[in-house]
């Protein structure tokens, strides 16, 4: 119980198996392992989608930055410099 309260989630339970009372809170032990690795697994996912939206979030920003002066350096849109814009 221990390990498993300091996050050890790798140990094993080796009284899971047995019928008595020590089986019956080694199996309940089991059933907050998995949960502690599943909320582990799902705080790793979740962390991978944020830093995929403020990926995006950066490109999106560094477009619209540099869209514009990219734009404009090759003639405008529509052929025209920055020195020919009203």
């Amino acid at each position: 119980m221990r390990k498993l309260a300091v996050g050890d989630l790798e140990s094993a339970l080796p009284a899971a198996d047995r019928a008595d009372e020590v089986g019956e809170m080694a199996k309940a032990l089991l059933v907050f392992r998995d949960n502690a690795v599943e909320a582990r697994r799902l705080a790793a996912v979740q962390d991978e989608a944020q830093a995929a939206k403020a990926a995006r979030s950066q490109r999106l920003v560094s477009a619209a930055i540099s869209g514009p002066a990219r734009l404009y350096s090759r003639g405008g849109p529509r052929g025209r410099g920055p020195e020919n814009c009203p």
